[in-house]
């Protein structure tokens, strides 16, 4: 018998990092399959948070909740050819009941980031169900068609508003910032050896590109999908003409929540990175801790000076003084050196000098 080949698609409206963890979140992947499948787990075969990949996770499977189907196999296998286009295969079988009928299968999800911040989502089935395919068809074709439509549904409650508020505010230009490495960051980063780098607020990737081509690896972090895939996309652009010896692991992600490897970077660096004196904290605290052992940490931000200036500025609670990031040294770090820095900048009436707080300090 011939096997059945079921497709389907939509636009999914969150970045590729997040639509990535949502392919891989078992909490995702029953909530798509209910109400026509329940999944339960098998006695002493409890479901991780995260299905890893080339690893075998043991279901039972009831129709409507009700009706028992068997037991499955789920087996994840990924493929990442670039940021911007992933993959994962889901060759489990079915084992018993009716399920054990279903051979060949092949269950295929891609991703592909696209330049709005969003993803687009491809999902195919190939499957040979023996004597029962005919019967089967149908009934995999409306179900592919309700598993796209609610993974769309999860992916719109997983959007932050203020990832909505940047994506707008990058889609809104070709490009929002000059493309050129901030002063500070080639300053210190060119006095170091290249190891490896962690660049908080990313933007559209100017810093760790440059990082990248002096042979640093880079973690570059950003909130906007927009920002991120701009990044990702100049690298590309960029190995056609220049040599990129390191390499940068872009990720979306709101930097309020997000982890970091701690005593693991030899180059931390935050530029202009403006956040509420909560947040804001928090994020310099996971920065700390995040530096290795003779390891670098780089913070530049408007200084509370620049207010009525005239030129552009986050919100007044969100600049700080050289005595914010002062009275945050941690004990025991080798050198903490906080200082202002004025620079020429174009105002709404000609030229001002604008002042940044700059914070150089190492473990």
């Amino acid at each position: 018998m011939v096997g059945v080949k079921v497709t389907a698609s939509t636009t999914l409206p969150v970045d590729i990092d997040t639509a990535w963890d949502m392919l891989h979140a078992p909490a995702v992947f029953r909530a798509v399959s209910a109400p026509f499948t329940i999944f339960r787990e098998k006695p002493g075969h409890p479901l991780p948070e995260r299905f890893s990949p080339d690893t075998d996770y043991t279901v039972s499977v009831f129709a409507g909740g009700v009706v028992p189907l068997g037991t499955q196999i789920i087996h994840l296998e990924d493929s990442v050819t670039s940021w911007r286009q992933r993959h994962t295969v889901d060759v489990g079988r079915g084992v018993t009941g009716l399920l054990s009928f279903l051979q060949n299968w092949q269950h295929r999800m891609s991703l592909e980031a696209l330049p709005n911040g969003h993803t687009r989502f491809n999902d195919q089935l190939t499957v040979d169900a023996t004597w029962l395919t005919p019967f089967m068809w149908p009934a995999f074709s409306i179900f592919w068609a309700w598993r796209a439509t609610s993974l769309k549904r999860l992916a719109k409650r997983r959007r932050r508003p203020l990832q909505d508020t940047w994506d707008a505010r990058y889609s809104g230009r070709s490009r929002l910032w000059s493309g050129v490495v901030n002063p500070w960051v080639e300053a210190v980063a060119a006095k170091q050896e290249a190891g490896r780098a962690l660049d908080l607020g990313c933007g559209e990737g100017a810093d760790a590109l440059w990082l990248a081509e002096q042979g640093w690896q880079v973690d570059a972090v950003d909130v906007s999908g927009v920002a991120v895939f701009r990044g990702a996309d100049e690298v590309e652009r960029r190995q056609g003409e220049t040599s990129i010896e390191g390499n940068v692991n872009w990720k979306v992600s709101d930097l309020e929540t997000a982890e970091f490897e701690p005593e693991s970077f030899d180059f931390v660096s935050l530029q202009f990175l403006h956040l509420p004196p909560g947040p804001r904290e928090e994020l310099w605290h996971k920065a700390v801790g995040a530096v290795c052992r003779g390891g670098t940490l780089v913070i530049v931000g408007h200084s509370v000076t620049d207010q009525g200036l005239g030129i552009p500025r986050p919100p007044s609670a969100f600049l700080f003084s050289p005595e914010d990031v002062g009275n945050f040294r941690p004990p025991n770090w080798a050198m903490w050196n906080v200082f202002e820095e004025g620079r020429a900048s174009e105002g709404d009436t000609g030229t001002v000098t604008v002042t940044d707080v700059v914070l150089i300090a190492q473990r």
